[in-house]
Protein backbone atom coordinates (compact mmCIF):
# COMPACT_ATOMS: atom_id res chain seq x y z
CA UNK A 1 0.00 0.00 0.00
CA UNK A 2 2.70 2.45 0.52
CA UNK A 3 4.21 2.04 -2.13
CA UNK A 4 1.43 2.50 -4.10
CA UNK A 5 1.03 6.18 -2.15
CA UNK A 6 4.67 6.52 -3.13
CA UNK A 7 4.50 6.66 -6.45
CA UNK A 8 7.94 4.44 -6.60
CA UNK A 9 7.44 1.27 -8.91
CA UNK A 10 10.56 0.15 -8.26
CA UNK A 11 10.29 -0.37 -4.07
CA UNK A 12 10.10 -3.16 -2.78
CA UNK A 13 8.28 -4.57 0.10
CA UNK A 14 10.93 -3.89 3.35
CA UNK A 15 13.05 -1.58 1.78
CA UNK A 16 12.45 1.31 4.46
CA UNK A 17 10.27 -0.18 7.26
CA UNK A 18 10.54 3.14 9.31
CA UNK A 19 9.32 5.15 6.61
CA UNK A 20 6.52 2.79 6.58
CA UNK A 21 5.69 3.15 9.94
CA UNK A 22 5.93 6.90 9.85
CA UNK A 23 3.18 7.57 6.70
CA UNK A 24 1.05 4.43 8.65
CA UNK A 25 1.14 6.65 11.94
CA UNK A 26 0.64 9.34 9.80
CA UNK A 27 -2.49 8.50 8.06
CA UNK A 28 -3.77 7.14 11.06
CA UNK A 29 -3.24 9.94 13.13
CA UNK A 30 -4.78 12.38 9.86
CA UNK A 31 -7.83 9.65 9.51
CA UNK A 32 -8.31 9.98 13.32
CA UNK A 33 -8.59 13.45 13.41
CA UNK A 34 -10.94 14.01 10.40
CA UNK A 35 -13.43 11.46 12.37
CA UNK A 36 -13.34 13.53 15.66
CA UNK A 37 -14.04 16.98 13.61
CA UNK A 38 -16.25 15.49 10.95
CA UNK A 39 -18.39 13.86 14.19
CA UNK A 40 -17.92 17.49 15.94
CA UNK A 41 -19.67 19.30 12.95
CA UNK A 42 -22.32 16.69 12.93
CA UNK A 43 -23.04 16.86 16.91
CA UNK A 44 -22.89 13.38 17.02
CA UNK A 45 -19.36 12.93 18.67
CA UNK A 46 -18.31 13.11 22.47
CA UNK A 47 -18.77 16.60 23.96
Amino acid sequence: MISLLDGDPGRRPGDDDAEDWLALVALAALTLTALVVLGRLTGRGPR
